[in-house]
């Protein structure tokens, strides 16, 4: 399996833990495919560009999004 593949079923399996009392903002977002494809893909330049699991970045990305 390729990195990419395992990053995105990563990824997945983070984002299936998210719920509508524990992270409501993205919770909120990824009800449709465009809004799960757009965190998705700010999830994969993060671990890019930074190195930190889609497990830390999910509690992170909810900070940003609920200060929007």
């Amino acid at each position: 399996m390729d990195i990419e593949k395992e990053l995105r079923l990563e990824i997945k399996s983070q984002l299936e833990k998210v719920t509508e009392a524990n992270s409501p903002e993205l919770f909120s977002r990824l009800q449709t495919p465009e809004g799960y494809a757009g965190i998705e893909d700010v999830i994969i330049n993060q671990v890019v560009a930074t190195g930190v699991t889609p497990a830390a970045l999910i509690p992170q990305l909810e900070t940003e999004y609920s200060m929007m």
